[in-house]
């Protein structure tokens, strides 16, 4: 599968405010690309398979040693500074 495709079916199933924030964040690299590393040759996995799934399962238990069982919980009072282009769901 090629970059170009693979974005292609993220892109379509993101919803409208994510797609936003993939176009500012896609913005903000052409800005920064001359400063950018040029990568030529990207492997991207196929959905399904045994090595995206062990990826997956390293990545999701590497995010679980980051956060302790007591974590506490935020609630929307605790935002200092609210983001307007957040769409709550």
């Amino acid at each position: 599968m090629s970059t170009e495709t693979a974005l292609w079916k993220i892109i379509e199933n993101l919803p409208s405010y994510l797609k936003i924030e993939l176009l500012h964040y896609a913005e903000y690299l052409i800005t920064k690309s001359s400063t950018l590393p040029q990568v030529e040759d990207v492997t991207v996995l196929e959905t399904n398979t045994e090595e995206r799934e062990n990826w997956q399962s390293l990545s999701l238990n590497n995010l679980n040693q980051c956060y302790a069982e007591d974590e506490p919980e935020y609630s929307i009072e605790s935002i200092k500074e609210y983001n307007p282009n957040y769409e709550r769901r």
